[in-house]
């Protein structure tokens, strides 16, 4: 497998998607060391969140005086974390269900190389201390098909998100908003042995493990509308 160094400007274009999650509208992958690069979107909800609950009006220092003190605790379907702090632990649980399009090298028998869908797959957990960045991963599959073949792979996806704009504002509710633009970095690693055949093709070519890097651009529209 080849590996690469990915340096780039990326100019962003704001793409609606439902309020109740995160759509990145853009997601790049790596090639294999057969078939990719790959790109496409992603639909990467949050359902789950461990974390302290907002007092409005209220500071870390100096909780209002009509509400005791917010404790940490689970909340369910607390959809993108909206009601949590952002400067104590907070712990996310989501899925992330991706739907991308990558070229084909392999040979074929026809002459003629069918495009590769691969669609990731996964159960995500990140953690963070700051509105601006998380860290966590995620564990899942990938199933990659196209036109007379397909197979499923065990995948497991570390990742780094970056807010860049909250920086740019000390008002609580205003770096709230700026949430809604994030950048992440991730790899995602794929354990099992991939052959020419899976995928329909002719040839020896076979790969006993991949590690694809990638990024993606999520635009985060409930941190617009409920911030």
């Amino acid at each position: 497998m080849r590996q690469r160094i990915v340096l780039g400007v990326v100019l962003i274009l704001a793409m609606a998607r439902p309020a109740s999650a995160e759509l990145g509208f853009f997601r790049w992958w790596d090639s294999l060391s057969g078939p990719g690069p790959f790109s496409g979107v992603v639909f990467d909800p949050v359902f789950v969140c461990y974390g302290t609950p907002r007092i409005p009006g209220a500071t870390k220092t100096t909780p209002s005086a009509a509400t005791p003190p917010a404790t940490p605790g689970w909340a369910p379907f607390d959809l993108g974390c909206r009601s949590t702090r952002r400067d104590e632990l907070r712990v996310n649980i989501g899925l992330a269900f991706a739907r991308l399009t990558g070229k084909n090298n392999l040979p074929y028998t026809s002459g003629t190389a069918p495009d590769v869908k691969a669609y990731p797959f996964m159960m995500t957990v990140t953690v963070s201390r700051h509105a601006m960045l998380d860290v966590g991963a995620g564990v899942g599959f990938v199933r990659f098909s196209g036109d007379g073949f397909g197979f499923t792979r065990f995948a497991f996806e570390p990742r780094v998100t970056v807010r860049p704009l909250v920086g740019l504002s000390r008002r609580e509710f205003t770096r709230r908003r700026l949430e809604f633009l994030q950048l992440r970095a991730f790899g995602t690693a794929i354990p099992g042995e991939i052959t020419a055949a899976d995928f329909g093709a002719t040839g020896t070519w076979s790969s006993p493990k991949e590690w694809l890097p990638g990024f993606m651009v999520v635009f985060d529209l409930s941190a617009l509308i409920w911030p």
